[in-house]
């Protein structure tokens, strides 16, 4: 929600159109049809997030997480967790496809780093959640439903800000625990 609020708040400030809530149409946006549409996407996008995030953060991060920090660990998991997205890019009548023939290559370009940054965001969320799979899970549901309502990743402009967005949330995390010298963060 905080990620909404930032790039909207950018967007008031730089004078652009907010991307509608709910949807790219004309029709008209109430808080009712907000709060549904939310709810039905939380719960549409938590069920896809279960499968992602038993496999990366309920098997892969701890081995990881073993062998190297948790700075690593998240880009390397980031990494492939973007790549894993990638052929929906290229499914016709899939919401991503569609992104990616109007935007071009900057789509992919900024859902990579996107991705990776969230991936750190959740390596973070599950370290400091006592190995919390499910925590990152409904975080993950969250994100994917609050982009989806606000329309955050459609325009290379929001998709942009995401990325500087969620990137200085990133730096912060890791400066905050490497000064720290955490053991939250997995440091070796």
């Amino acid at each position: 929600m905080l990620l909404a609020i930032i790039i909207w708040g950018i967007f008031a400030l730089a004078g652009a159109p907010l991307p509608a809530p709910g949807s790219q149409a004309t029709e008209e946006v109430t808080f009712l049809s907000v709060v549904v549409t939310g709810l039905f996407l939380f719960i549409f996008m938590f069920i896809f997030a279960l499968g992602e995030e038993f496999g990366w953060r309920g098997y892969a991060i701890e081995p990881m997480q073993e062998r190297w920090n948790a700075v690593k660990t998240s880009l390397l998991l980031g990494t492939v967790w973007a790549f894993w997205h990638y052929p929906i890019f290229f499914i016709t009548g899939v919401g991503q496809n569609a992104d990616l023939i109007r935007l071009g290559p900057i789509y992919i370009i900024n859902f990579t780093l996107i991705t990776i940054g969230l991936a750190f965001l959740y390596t973070w969320l599950f370290n400091n959640s006592k190995n919390s799979v499910f925590l990152v899970l409904v975080f993950h549901g969250a994100t994917n439903a609050l982009s989806g309502l606000f329309n955050l990743w459609t325009t290379a402009l929001s998709m942009t800000v995401s990325v500087i967005a969620i990137w200085i949330w990133v730096v912060i995390v890791i400066l905050y625990y490497w000064i720290k010298k955490s053991p939250l963060m997995h440091d070796q």
